[in-house]
Formats: structure tokens, sequence, C-alpha cells
């Protein structure tokens, strides 16, 4: 879904049919898409990659990824009045597209980032609450780590600005690790980040939790607490020297990223014991739909923790009107009932094919939760100013785990709707409740919904902000999570020299390194060719019959029958061993 830019080079996401297919567009914690654009259709009907295309929306029902088929500005810089004219027309014939991925378009250069989507689109932004997910052995601790890492895994949405990654071609796939010491505890239970603080947020940051310009930084909301008992290592002694390594950030051939230039502590993790190594590999599966399948998994010292999933977003176009328009009247024209068009939201929402995450302990008798995928609002685009809200629940479905117990746990987190005309507050509640056997699964949607007697803890705060939670029966609340002195953290990619032809950034180099050096001209030719020889490849497998097998990732099944947990090649498998013994050198 659309996305958000950090530390990191990051940005937005979509879907479209032509060749070059890609992991989608996220906001704000909305789960993953895969996208492509339609210059494909534009060499069909005989016309330029830039011209405009409409296709049928039943060739494409999924209504995939709203921003995926804009392309590259070909030109000079323009005045920001040319580019809200420019964003204003966009959106407008957007109003009129049933399907979004039928309207080819360019983009502004000030909103894309070199970077490709199945590099945008990893859940790494916090390994270290990650890892600590299987550390106690209590269930309810368990399900309350996995609650705080839902929120923390989007963390890019918090501290950066949305922009557009590439759409990632065919068979296109991204790897990289972490190696970071696991968020410990205090003995009240309230988590002690180690690693990426930020000590001095900007004030945007901190006006977008809610806080005064010149809140300062705290690393637990209550005085230091020695960190409290663990529960036993459960990861083998002997495996720990493969889990070790120089933790370092990406070494991309990206940059003009967002980092903030404040001070903070990005403390390096080295290897030992205590330490965990997070690995990351995803793959661009499918061209159509445009769908990416992932596995994330950590081995460290509260044992193995594994996520899958496949990515796939839907989006459309939402307008607003309003009877005095608040742009130039060059830039927008009377609507029936003498209305003005005043802008446009991008709604993002999950695929038909994206089930959610599935992460499975399997040190805890392969105990499982699925996290499913909110809805995502992007405004803003109009003014070149985009920022995303996000509506609609997130259900978090606990399964399996110890066979002495038949009972588990379901979270519901609501996002209540912003209000039209006052600032975001990006708010959020929710309950935990429990469950006996296949009780409660589908038989709650709604927080009011769940009786009272079977909730186990409230929760409620702003997802950019401070998250509180409180247990049944206790008065006294704990911090879930603090997003705002969080930092994304660095992630460790081998050197460009050493990749796979279609590793992401190896695939993009040449596109990115002229981004970089603002020649917007030769980037557009660059990424037509490269769109250009995908569309050759597609062509020549369709006259010769074969269809597409994945490298990484054995094929879905068809229809109903695909549960939307990802299995892992042979190929895979040693994908993600290589990743644990890898040691890639520092970035510079």
């Amino acid at each position: 879904m659309l996305k958000r830019t950090t530390s990191s080079s990051r940005s937005i996401k979509p879907t479209s049919d032509t060749e070059p297919a890609s992991s989608g567009a996220a906001a704000a914690g909305v789960g993953g898409g895969s996208s492509a654009s339609a210059s494909e259709a534009a060499s069909q009907t005989g016309g330029s990659p830039d011209d405009e295309v409409a296709t049928s929306s039943s060739d494409n029902p999924d209504l995939a990824a709203g921003l995926e088929n804009l392309d590259i500005m070909d030109g000079q810089t323009q005045s920001e009045a040319s580019k809200f004219k420019q964003l204003v027309a966009i959106m407008r014939k957007a109003l009129n597209v049933k399907d979004l991925t039928g309207l080819r378009v360019s983009l502004p250069a000030n909103l894309m980032e070199p970077v490709g989507n199945l590099e945008y689109w990893n859940y790494l932004d916090r390994p270290d609450f990650f890892a600590a997910i299987g550390e106690s052995d209590d269930q309810l601790e368990r399900f309350v780590s996995v609650l705080r890492w839902t929120f923390t895994k989007d963390l890019k949405f918090v501290k950066g600005k949305i922009a557009k990654p590439y759409n990632s071609i065919l068979g296109e796939h991204f790897h990289a690790y972490c190696d970071t010491e696991p968020v410990s505890f205090t003995t009240s239970g309230e988590p002690q980040p180690h690693l990426y603080i930020d000590e001095e947020p900007s004030a945007e940051v901190l006006a977008n939790a809610g806080l005064p310009s010149k809140a300062k930084t705290k690393r637990s909301s209550t005085p230091f607490e020695p960190s409290r008992p663990t529960s036993k290592e459960i990861y083998s002694e002997d495996t720990s020297a493969v889990v070790g390594g120089v933790a370092s950030s990406s070494v991309s051939t990206q940059s003009g990223t967002t980092q903030s230039t404040a001070p903070t502590s990005v403390t390096t993790c080295s290897r030992g014991p205590g330490k965990a190594r997070v690995v990351f590999l995803n793959e661009q599966t499918s061209h159509h739909p445009p769908i990416s399948h992932f596995v994330l998994e950590s081995r460290g010292p509260y044992g193995t923790v594994r996520c899958t999933g496949a990515d796939q977003v839907s989006a459309k176009v939402r307008a607003t009107f309003s009877a005095v328009s608040t742009l130039p009247s060059t830039m927008c024209s009377d609507t029936p009932g003498h209305l003005q068009f005043t802008g446009t939201a991008l709604k993002v929402f999950p695929g038909p094919r994206n089930k959610g995450l599935f992460l499975i302990l399997p040190d805890r008798d392969d105990e499982e939760y699925q996290i499913t995928h909110p809805t995502a609002v992007v405004t803003g685009l109009v003014r070149a100013s985009p920022y995303a809200t996000i509506s609609e629940c997130t259900y978090i479905t606990q399964r399996g785990g110890p066979k002495t117990s038949n009972k588990h746990y379901r979270a519901i987190i609501s996002y209540p709707d912003e209000a039209w005309l006052s600032k975001a507050k990006f708010l959020v509640e929710g309950v935990i409740y429990s469950c006996e056997g296949d009780e409660g699964e589908e038989e709650f949607t709604k927080v009011k919904q769940v009786p009272v007697g079977r909730i186990v803890a409230t929760f409620n705060g702003c997802w950019r902000g401070q998250i509180r939670y409180t247990l049944t029966g206790q008065e006294d609340s704990k911090l879930l999570v603090d997003m705002v002195p969080l930092l994304v953290a660095p992630k460790s990619v081998a050197p460009i020299e050493q990749q796979d032809p279609l590793e992401t950034r190896k695939v993009w180099d040449d596109v990115s390194q002229a981004l970089l050096r603002k020649d917007f001209s030769t980037a557009g030719k660059n990424k037509q060719a490269l769109e250009q020889r995908q569309r050759d490849n597609a062509e020549a497998r369709k006259k010769s019959g074969e269809v597409y097998t994945p490298r990484f990732f054995q094929p879905e099944a068809e229809g109903d029958a695909w549960g939307g947990r990802p299995t892992l090649t042979q190929e895979g498998s040693e994908a993600i061993e290589k990743e644990f013994k890898a040691e890639y050198p520092k970035p510079e």
C-alpha cells in the first residue's frame, strides 16, 4: 500500500497491467501490495509509454494500486504552481477512470524516490521488537509483543514522507538482514529498546504524536527499572555464531533520504550471545495480478520467529469538493451544483490475495498469529504534500500453540475516522479478548461488540506517538510502545557488484544513478528501456506457451485453496540460509 520514506531510500507503491510488476503502495501500516504500470497496454495500442490508456475494468477487477502507473518526470524542474496544476489534472482524470491501472501519467520528480518497491516494502523497520516476540513464557505477554510489533513494523510511515518507488519487474527479488539486540523489558513489562533511538525528534514528529514541540524523548514512560526476568534462552548456543554479524545501514545506490539530522543513538550491534539476526527475502511472483511473496525470520536468544505473507493492494481515488475553492481558478473548474474540485484522496486497501501476515513461533509449538491489514487514505496529493491516515480495523488472531491450553487471544485494532476539516489526530484504540477453541475468530468485528467478560486488555493512544494498554482488573496502564523516539533500523545488503541480475538494486541501478544526478530525462529513458525488455520477455513467453514459475516461492494455490501463507522453494530456503551466514561490509 502507500508508503512513507525514512532514513533508507523509501517510497509509495501501486499496481497496473504492464510487464513490470511490483509490490504495491502502502500507507501507514496498511498491507503491502504489488503493482505494475500501463506502458505495456500503451505499446499494444501503438501509443507511446506516456499516452493515456483506456483499459477495461474487467481486465483488472482488483483496481490494483492507484499510483503504481505514475512514471518518471521527463523534463525540467517545475514551479510549485505548475506542479499543482499537473496533480489536479491527474486526479481529475483519475476520477473518471474506474480502473486506475488504465491511466498513465507523469509524476513530478520531487514525489519519487530512487528505490524499488520490493526494497521499500519490507518489515525490517524494527527488528529488535520482532526478535523479542518469543521472549516470555506467558501466552498473553507474547500476544502483547505481537501487538507491539504490529505498530512498529511500519515505522517508515510514521517517520518519513510519502513518495513513489519503482514498479518491480517480474522475478525481481530483494534480500537483506539486520543484526540487533532484542528489546528488553522493565519489571513492569514496558519495552526498553537499546538501538536506533532519536534523542531529539523533529517538531513535525512531535506534533503528529500530539506532543508539544519541546517534548523530550524518554526511553520509558517510567523511571528506570531493572529488566524483568526473561524466559530461558531456547535458542541453541552452537547456532549463535551464525546469528551475529556487523549491524549496518543498507549499502544503497540511493540517497536523498529524509533522515533527521537531530542527535541520535544508532549504536551498531556486534556479534555475540544475546544478539539476533533478522533476515528478509521477497520476490515478485506474479505480474497479473501483481503480487509479491515474502518471508521474515529471526534467530536469536528467544528462538526462531518467522513471518510470511503475500503482498497485493487495491486502490481508488476519492474526490473532495467545496463551494469556495482554495485553489486558483485556473487550476479547477466548476462542477455540477456549482461546487469546485479541491482535492482528492487515494484509498488503499489489501488485494484479494493478500490475507495478511502470518507470524509463527516454531519453538512455541508453532503458535501462529494472523495480522490483517487496515485501509489507508492518502491525502494532500494536490498540494504535493501527501500524508497518510489509517481507517477501519486490523485483526490479530492467535492460533495453535501449547497443546495443554485450548485458550487463545484475538485483538481488534480500531482506527477512528479523522475529522474532515480539522488536523488529523492519528488515534487508535482496541481490545484483546480471550477465545476458546475456534470461538471468536469471526464473531466480533468491532470493539463495541466484544462482551466485557471476555476482554483481557484494552489499549489506546496515537499510532504516531504513544500507545498504552491496561490489563483487566488493573488500574494502572502500561506503555505498549512509544513511536516518537524510534528510528528505522539500517539494513545490510550485498554490495551491488555481488548481486544477482534480478536483485532490486542491480535491476534499477542505472535509473537510480540518473535520478540521483537529477538527470530525469536519462532516468526516464533507462526505465522505459527496462520495461520494454520485460514486455519483450512476456511476449516471448506467450508465444512459446511458457508459464512463469517463481524462483524462491512455490506457486500459489488456485482460488479459495490459497490461504495466504507462501512456501519457500529449495532455492528460497538456501537464499535464507545464505543471508544468515553472510557478512556484508559496513556501508560508507
